[in-house]
């Protein structure tokens, strides 16, 4: 009888051991599947944020390009000046009317009627800066909204612009801004940008058409209509 008990014993003490074995092994796999599912999940959500600062970085781009182009037509419909504003310090943009008390629209209105071709305007706007000296950029009356400033996305922004008046280089500081002339006529410039990644970017407008030519690279490029070539 103590035999029989013994032997019952021993099993029941290998049985206990066989199932303790089990749930180690176990337990092992489990955390190797637990470390794979964290490594998957963090790489998935590296991705997802560089896909996301991607996104956002591409709406910004695309979304100055609409508003130059916009600023183009709407100086034209509304017979007025726009301005297309850049805070180089905060690298922020900002869209506005130009109102002034030595041009009135009364006066431009005249100036169009009077058969005066639109490069003498604009020829005569060059010559005589005095005539913008007093003008102040207000809220477009038919889109407010336009005057708050927008932030580049973060990380990125202007780095350097060209337009006619010259360069505008963003360690610098201070403002630079685009004209959009009602005679359809907006003003050349580059606008060089860096995303947060580093990549560089470059916006072309064409003065005649408001359009915007991009680059995925920082280019430079040098207004020369009506310059003689051969100087």
């Amino acid at each position: 009888m103590p035999a029989t008990t013994r032997v019952r014993h021993t099993r029941t003490h290998d049985t206990i051991r066989g199932h303790t074995d089990k749930a180690r092994g176990f337990t092992l796999i489990e955390l190797i599947l637990v470390i794979a599912i964290i490594g998957i999940t963090f790489s998935l959500v590296l991705t997802n944020l560089g896909s996301s600062a991607f996104w956002r970085q591409d709406a910004a781009i695309r979304k100055l390009n609409e508003l130059i182009r916009f600023l183009h037509h709407q100086a034209i419909s509304d017979h007025r000046y726009y301005r297309l504003e850049f805070n180089l310090e905060e690298q922020t943009y900002r869209a506005g009317a130009m109102e002034s008390d030595i041009m009135t629209r009364n006066d431009l209105t005249a100036l169009v009627a009077a058969d005066v071709d639109d490069i003498t305007l604009e020829l005569n706007a060059k010559l005589h800066p005095s005539l913008g000296e007093t003008y102040m950029m207000i809220p477009p009356p038919d889109y407010p909204s336009l005057f708050d400033p927008v932030p580049f996305p973060e990380g990125a922004g202007v780095t350097w612009i060209r337009t006619m008046r010259g360069d505008h280089v963003a360690l610098d500081g201070g403002t630079a801004y685009i004209q959009f002339s009602p005679q359809g006529f907006s003003e050349f410039a580059v606008v060089q940008l860096t995303m947060a990644n580093g990549a560089p970017f470059t916006i072309v407008v064409n003065p005649f058409t408001g359009l915007t030519q991009t680059y995925n690279e920082h280019r430079e490029f040098e207004w020369t209509y009506g310059k003689n070539r051969n100087s």
